[in-house]
């Protein structure tokens, strides 16, 4: 169990890993305690551990597609289900930007892209497809990257999908 009260010290029952926090981060911090005895910290209200505030697109404004969401809410779907969500790619480059390749973090997720050639200051559509078949008793959250490529392997576009499998 993970406590975090006001004054005082995340502590894992049975390690030695203590980690004070300031006010301010443990005011909108989530703390996740994994069974092989890690510290996961994550939130933090906008900004990082030195309390200095992050943009929410910090990687999406290096990157010449931007996806209409940054996250695709696909909400819920029941075990073994399949559900699908469509989304757009601005290009806003002067110039043409081509993606050959998609790499998802599940193999339960594809992306359909029609159209892999996005012209200067124009859009495309793209479909995410959800496929939980092959693991039809999975129950949880699902938090998929969605990274594009180009040819010379430099990421395009970064986008993330989430869900939850849960019995209805």
């Amino acid at each position: 169990m993970c406590l975090a009260g006001k004054g005082s010290i995340v502590k894992f029952p049975k390690t030695i890993y203590d980690v004070p926090f300031s006010s301010r981060l443990r005011a909108k911090m989530v703390v996740a305690c994994l069974w092989s005895g890690l510290l996961v910290v994550a939130g933090c209200d906008g900004r990082d551990p030195r309390g200095v505030p992050v943009s929410p697109n910090s990687t999406q404004s290096t990157l010449p597609l931007l996806p209409s969401e940054d996250k695709l809410k696909l909400d819920q779907v029941a075990p073994g289900g399949q559900k699908q969500c469509a989304f757009r790619l601005m290009n806003r480059s002067a110039t043409p930007v081509a993606i050959a390749e998609v790499e998802t973090s599940c193999d339960c997720l594809k992306i359909d892209l029609p159209q892999r050639l996005v012209p200067p200051g124009e859009e495309v559509s793209g479909r995410a497809l959800l496929d939980l078949r092959n693991d039809p008793y999975f129950t949880g959250q699902l938090r998929i990257s969605v990274k594009g490529r180009s040819k010379s392997g430099k990421m395009v576009f970064a986008l993330g999908v989430e869900v939850t499998a849960e019995r209805e």
